[in-house]
């Protein structure tokens, strides 16, 4: 269609925003042209002269009662916001538009997410173009400002248990998307129905190959990188559930889930709470043989995500003795500290490694006799980093006569 009208605006294209009887003909084409090339075609899309009218009618088809229709322009409206220049024309057009007619376009979207009148491609499409809306700063911050939104949260929320598991990763990639922000995290933690919606992302934690288990480990994760989310998930009634589905992800062998349920898990640990339920955890066996692999990974993000977590839970008690236990994961880090990594992920494992290193050997007592039945004797103090309380035991010959943890007696 593009490619035969060039740069001109003929009878055809301006059926997109004159909506005639081509118009739904026309925006078939062009969903067929998507399909074909997407980015040969969002590019002459957006480079042709009529783009403008164009794109504002494609959005006002939205609202169309027809439901191909709709899910068309829905589709077509998903597709130009995956390049920036898209989406910031999409976010332009809303904005300039009145406020009433802003959030008809996402109250239009809401409704094609609505299973029981829409068929299952349209509600696809939907989401999807939701979804990649929230990728996108302008977008998400246009959708966190519409008090639609809401709605269209309850509504995917509802998605997250949808029996296709194409929906239902969609849906979790929207709240993911939404959660990438504060704002978004805060938009969620303060929804009405925020207990129920924690409930379902729990639900979808899981190893598959749509990435609804992958999806919903991003959003817990943002979720808990706030004090507020972190504590509510810990208190959740199926908090269990979440933490052993969260470390079996990390024996899945999609990079991607790994690296998702390795983020969160960390996240997680940072609360006293979390780092000894994980620890004390049936599967925490999941946590301590994946994190070598993840280590010595040839993605990189995989060697951050790991490092980043094997630091937090060093710098607890429990975590620390538990990870001195392990030589395959001190061994893996100090492979990487001779590696050439990111510079986060350098730092992450310096610090872990500092964290773990054994005592220094104590220098020579100080020892003096007061008298016939007295012996001073002192020692300098040993501040591993750490903070760790040590203990000095003082013997006699072969026999302990005190154990002790100041520097002096």
């Amino acid at each position: 269609m593009f490619m035969r009208s060039g740069r001109k605006l003929d009878k055809t294209l301006t059926s997109l925003f004159k909506f005639d009887k081509n118009t739904s003909a026309t925006l078939d084409r062009l969903v067929a042209e998507i399909h074909q090339n997407k980015e040969l075609c969002s590019y002459q899309f957006l480079n042709h002269p009529g783009s403008q009218d164009m794109l504002t009618g494609i959005l006002k088809l939205v609202h169309s009662e027809d439901r191909r229709i709709a899910g068309n322009a829905s589709y077509v409206i998903g597709s130009l916001a995956e390049t920036a220049l898209g989406c910031s024309r999409i976010v332009r057009i809303c904005t300039a538009s009145s406020e009433e007619e802003s959030s008809e376009v996402l109250k239009s979207l809401t409704s094609l997410l609505d299973v029981a009148n829409t068929d299952l491609e349209t509600v696809l499409n939907a989401a999807g173009t939701l979804g990649t809306l929230a990728e996108n700063e302008d977008g998400r911050l246009w959708l966190l400002r519409q008090a639609e939104l809401n709605e269209t949260i309850d509504r995917i929320t509802t998605l997250l248990s949808y029996e296709d598991n194409w929906v239902a990763s969609n849906a979790a990639l929207v709240l993911a998307r939404l959660t990438i922000s504060e704002e978004g995290c805060a938009r969620v933690l303060n929804h009405p129905h925020s207990t129920d919606i924690l409930t379902q992302l729990i639900k979808s934690l899981r190893i598959d190959n749509d990435g609804a288990g992958m999806n919903a480990a991003f959003a817990i994760g943002r979720l808990c990188d706030l004090q507020t989310g972190r504590v509510r998930l810990l208190n959740h009634k199926n908090s269990g559930q979440m933490l052993e589905s969260l470390l079996k992800m990390l024996q899945s062998d999609d990079i991607a889930c790994q690296k998702n349920a390795c983020f969160a898990i960390s996240c997680l640990a940072t609360n006293t709470l979390g780092h000894s339920r994980i620890l004390n955890n049936d599967h925490s066996n999941c946590l301590f043989s994946s994190m070598p692999k993840m280590l010595t990974s040839s993605d990189e993000e995989s060697v951050w995500f790991a490092a980043m977590t094997v630091h937090t839970f060093a710098c607890q008690k429990q975590g620390i003795l538990e990870l001195r236990r392990d030589p395959e994961i001190v061994s893996a880090l100090l492979k990487v500290s001779e590696q050439s990594v990111s510079e986060d992920a350098k730092n992450e494992v310096n610090a872990a490694l500092e964290l773990l290193e054994k005592l220094t050997k104590p220098n020579a007592l100080d020892v003096q006799v007061q008298s016939a039945y007295v012996i001073s004797v002192k020692w300098n103090k040993i501040f591993p980093k750490s903070g760790l309380e040590v203990w000095y035991e003082l013997y006699r010959g072969r026999v302990n006569i005190e154990k002790v943890h100041f520097y002096s007696h």
